[in-house]
């Protein structure tokens, strides 16, 4: 038995129990259960490969460069209104 059948079948065991139930459900029902613990995954999943510490930096940097970027255009900085707008850009590279 080659890995890729192998492999195959442990799916395919491993994933009858949990969605084997779906089966007997109507359609809908089991479609909106399938999407939304999907969608359950692959947050959980962001959340454990991703930096948090830098994503909730980056966001408050963001947060801050349009703060700035208010009050230049309030107090009609122009030097400072022209230098903010593409900073934006560097903190999503970031990200």
């Amino acid at each position: 038995m080659n890995s890729m059948t192998h492999f195959y079948s442990l799916m395919v065991r491993s994933l009858d129990i949990p969605l084997g139930e779906l089966l007997s459900l109507p359609r809908d029902l089991a479609l909106l259960l399938f999407a939304t613990g999907t969608a359950l995954l692959m947050v959980l999943a962001r959340r454990a490969v991703t930096n948090q510490d830098l994503l909730r930096r980056c966001d408050q940097d963001l947060r801050q460069l349009k703060r700035l970027l208010r009050l230049a255009k309030q107090s009609q900085d122009k030097p400072q209104r022209q230098r903010l707008p593409g900073r934006g850009g560097v903190v999503q590279q970031a990200e």
